[in-house]
């Protein structure tokens, strides 16, 4: 009787839970960054085993610091 009970309530307690978490605050892009620094690595064709048989450049863009404003 006991394990019947407990199993109730954690199947109530797990249902419960299953609740839509929307966050609170949108996240706004910036639609022009200011980028001040950042790398190019080229890896040529070091993924043709994986089927990509063109050349494969990554490129990193960085700005110099975060900032929050009062928005």
């Amino acid at each position: 009787m006991n394990y019947k009970l407990l199993l109730i309530l954690m199947v109530g307690l797990l249902v419960s839970s299953c609740v839509e978490r929307n966050p609170i605050f949108k996240y706004n892009y910036n639609k022009d960054p200011k980028y001040t620094w950042g790398y190019a690595q080229f890896y040529g064709k070091y993924y043709a085993d994986y089927g990509i048989n063109n050349n494969v450049v990554t490129l990193s863009l960085f700005s110099d610091s975060l900032s929050i404003n009062d928005k």
